[in-house]
């Protein structure tokens, strides 16, 4: 339970901190903004304009990337074979996403998305099976699991209504009874 707990609060932190770099990635802060429309430059640095930041480790191997070169603003940490075991981004539409990856092969990942559809979480593993949580914009909302071989094999749905359905799926994806 503290593990889950833990993930959750580095979850806050990191989203606080992409948000920061995000933001500073599209531009000056207002506070910066306005000291220099205040005519004082005391202790304002100026900005740094770059379309890449890569932040190494002692080693000189890269284990932090802040990039806007594809126009949409990207925070990746690199593990230290280089990696991507997080990514934060946001597409061209402004949606949010955060990509959470294992180090372990075998492991799944998880990703935490804005779509055109809605927003979710999901959890993909490497054979095939996946389950997510979701929020559409119609705001309907349920969880979905899928077997090893993507077929849909159980779902719970709450309708904007309030009706709420649980089914399971047979081998061609048909609900059963």
């Amino acid at each position: 339970m503290k593990s889950r707990a833990f993930l959750g609060l580095l979850i806050v932190i990191l989203c606080i901190g992409a948000w920061s770099v995000m933001r500073a990635l599209r531009g000056p802060s207002r506070v910066a903004a306005d000291v220099i429309k205040g005519g004082s430059m005391e202790n304002v640095r100026p900005p740094i304009s770059t379309e890449e930041l890569r932040i190494t480790d002692a080693q000189g191997r890269s284990r932090m990337v802040l990039s806007a070169k594809s126009g949409a603003p990207v925070v990746q940490l690199l593990q230290p074979n280089g990696k991507v075991g997080l990514n934060i981004a946001l597409d061209e539409h402004d949606r949010g996403s955060i990509r959470i990856h294992n180090p372990d092969p075998k492991g799944p990942v998880v990703t935490i998305e804005v779509d055109p559809k809605g927003a979710h979480v999901k959890f993909d593993g490497p054979t095939g099976a996946s389950s997510y949580l979701f929020l559409n914009n119609e705001q309907d909302s349920g969880v979905v699991f899928l077997d090893a071989q993507g077929k849909r094999r159980a779902e719970v749905l709450v309708v904007a209504s309030g009706q709420s359905k649980i089914e399971r799926f047979d081998d061609a994806s048909h609900p059963i009874p």
